[in-house]
């Protein structure tokens, strides 16, 4: 997992990665500093990753902790359409929840899939992700991939 706040660190560590033998790439686009963003930037950084699979996360955290979910929904997009493979969306994107972090609410769940189906026609792929912080139980865990599953991911 690449956690880096300028292109050219990400780079470094994406070059020594590959000459460790790294099979794919995990890049936390929230950490990386706003200026490094734009496209230009984002295809040089993925570029580095030769022809391994590209990760992409854009939480709501570091860097973009006061973007909208908008804001950090278009930074996926974006990353997607410079090279990205795999984006993760938040599972309380559009609403944000401390229960499983998964939104509840039927717009929230209405922009996610929408979100999803979107990522999906411009040919990338997708996984959300609930971070709990808590032990769960096996039902809970199965609910929430169900949910996920259920949304498009």
């Amino acid at each position: 997992m690449i956690q880096c706040e300028t292109a050219d660190e990400c780079i470094e560590k994406i070059k020594k990665s590959l000459a460790d033998g790294a099979d794919a790439f995990g890049i936390q686009l929230c950490v990386l500093k706003r200026e490094y963003r734009d496209e230009e930037t984002l295809k040089r950084i993925f570029s580095a990753c030769g022809d391994k699979p590209i990760y992409a996360t854009s939480y709501r955290c570091n860097e973009s902790e006061d973007m909208s979910d908008d804001e950090c929904a278009e930074l996926l997009l974006r990353a997607l359409k410079c090279g990205a493979t795999l984006l993760d969306v938040m599972g309380d994107a559009y609403d944000v929840s401390p229960q499983y972090q998964l939104a509840q609410s039927d717009t929230a769940i209405k922009k996610q899939k929408e979100l999803i189906d979107k990522i999906h026609s411009l040919g990338g792929e997708v996984l959300m992700s609930s971070h709990t912080f808590k032990s769960t139980t096996l039902e809970e865990n199965l609910m929430i991939a169900k949910a996920h599953i259920e949304r498009g991911a």
